[in-house]
């Protein structure tokens, strides 16, 4: 998990710009789509609906591909795989259900395009009280693209984003 935490932040970065033989942004792919065929196995194997832990690591995956999901039919799998996840975890545990609310806002919000079974998972994820996010969505969704002022895209710094959620903190307190 937290190689793909790590990844995600330079996964623009190609070769030459990271500075290694290793280009990240397959490295995240592959590591995230690792952690999405482990819980699919624990979950064919056990019951995954009674594992909260395992909310974290799907939301962290979703958030990591879900700009990139055209670009690859196993990422595209993974995605459809995160969302019936995080549906059959919030049958017992709400922040799931926060984690998928805040994935269909993303995907509404940026327009991507989803596959039919990830649109039926995300569309249960919207109950009037999944309106209040919590801390933790909220610092996922810091971890995003947000718009640069000259129109394009920038990528949030491992600083901004503590100094942003510091501020989230302090003005829930």
């Amino acid at each position: 998990m937290l190689v793909v935490f790590v990844l995600r932040q330079v996964a623009h970065l190609n070769k030459e710009e990271f500075g290694t033989n290793i280009d990240p942004q397959p490295l995240c792919y592959a590591h995230a789509n690792n952690i999405i065929s482990i819980l699919w196995t624990y979950r064919t194997l056990y019951t995954i609906r009674y594992e909260c832990w395992a909310a974290q690591p799907c939301s962290l995956v979703a958030f990591s591909t879900i700009f990139n999901l055209e670009s690859d039919i196993i990422i595209y799998d993974s995605f459809e795989k995160v969302c019936k996840i995080l549906y059959e975890i919030s049958e017992v545990y709400p922040l799931a259900l926060d984690f998928l609310f805040g994935i269909r806002v993303t995907v509404q919000q940026k327009g991507v395009k989803v596959s039919e079974i990830a649109r039926k998972y995300l569309s249960m994820a919207d109950s009037p009280q999944q309106l209040e996010l919590t801390k933790e969505w909220r610092a996922l969704i810091l971890l995003g693209k947000t718009e640069d002022v000259r129109g394009g895209n920038a990528d949030i710094t491992l600083g901004s984003f503590i100094k942003g959620f510091a501020g989230l903190a302090a003005a829930e307190e």
